[in-house]
């Protein structure tokens, strides 16, 4: 059983399978998601969702678990997975206990990049920015961030091991 978000905020399941398997087809309008997925497409990466097909306004990816434990494994899984979409130019900012899942492994996969950047790899400046409207993006600027990576980081450290949002 595969599941459908449509941009109506809408979950539809479905029957339909990609090469055999269930999937999770999110919706978008989002062109920076779509073009992160498209760089993440050609990066197997263990702990971020499998990206499987990409069409002009959706995004077929690995369906994954969202009901998770709060363990400090978590947080240093995520922390090297943020280094990693780093250094592939892709600022993630929306961290959150939300945005994590686990695979039929369980192994721990970060997903949902419409509040995601693109920076360029060597000016480490923005090609794509995020959506501004989200509240990890808007505390780093309130905070006096202004480098893609230093808000990124910045998000990660409040959301990750803030004790008063009590994320994990």
């Amino acid at each position: 059983m595969s599941i459908i978000y449509t941009l109506e905020g809408e979950m539809i399941t479905s029957n339909k399978l990609y090469e055999g398997q269930s999937f999770f087809r999110k919706m978008t309008t989002c062109s920076c998601e779509i073009n992160i997925c498209k760089i993440l497409q050609k990066y197997n990466h263990k702990n971020i969702v499998k990206i499987y097909q990409i069409g002009e306004n959706y995004i077929d990816m690995e369906l994954l678990n969202i009901y998770l434990q709060n363990t400090l494994e978590i947080k240093n899984i995520m922390n090297c997975c943020k280094n990693d979409l780093q250094q592939l130019g892709i600022i993630y900012i929306d961290w959150k206990i939300d945005n994590i899942g686990l695979d039929i492994n369980n192994n721990y996969k970060l997903f949902d990049f419409d509040g995601s950047g693109i920076i360029d790899i060597l000016s480490k400046e923005w090609i794509q920015k995020p959506n501004s409207l989200f509240f990890s993006y808007r505390k780093a600027i309130e905070n006096g961030q202004k480098n893609p990576i230093d808000i990124d980081n910045f998000s990660f450290n409040m959301n990750m091991y803030n004790n008063e949002t009590k994320i994990f």
